[in-house]
């Protein structure tokens, strides 16, 4: 079966901008690094990752004096935004992206130091236009 030309065309049409509104992270040059902001809370032993509409969740870690349970969003514009907190502090943990637009974090060491083999799920939906962290 045969597309008219105008069907062609439109389905061509949209997907021309569905990839010109595909959000980027500004260009740095090769071999160099170009400062993006601030997160709120300085930390180390953070876990990342990329959601779906490209902004990077960034969870948990240490502020040099325990384990913290607050999470950021790095937006495509380079700017930082809160994210919802997770229900228990921990750094040292991982973070993954499901299919479904949430986040899974798991594992990591608490605040006091204690191991935790406990996870959370962030109730982010991919309709949603703000990140809920967990």
């Amino acid at each position: 079966m045969k597309r008219p030309a105008a069907a062609l065309l439109g389905c061509i049409a949209v997907l021309l901008i569905a990839v010109a509104g595909v959000a980027t992270i500004p260009t740095v040059p090769t071999g160099t690094w170009q400062p993006m902001g601030s997160m709120a809370v300085a930390r180390s032993g953070a876990a990342a990752v990329l959601l779906q509409d490209h902004r990077v969740l960034i969870t948990g870690g240490n502020n040099g004096t325990d384990a913290v349970n607050t999470a950021e969003v790095f937006n495509t514009d380079g700017s930082f935004a809160n994210a919802s907190a997770m229900a228990t502090p921990r750094s040292g943990h991982v973070a993954v992206a499901l299919m479904d637009g949430r986040a899974l974090v798991a594992g990591g060491v608490t605040a006091g130091g204690g191991a935790t083999n406990s996870a959370e799920i962030s109730m982010r939906t991919e309709c949603q236009s703000e990140p809920r962290a967990l």
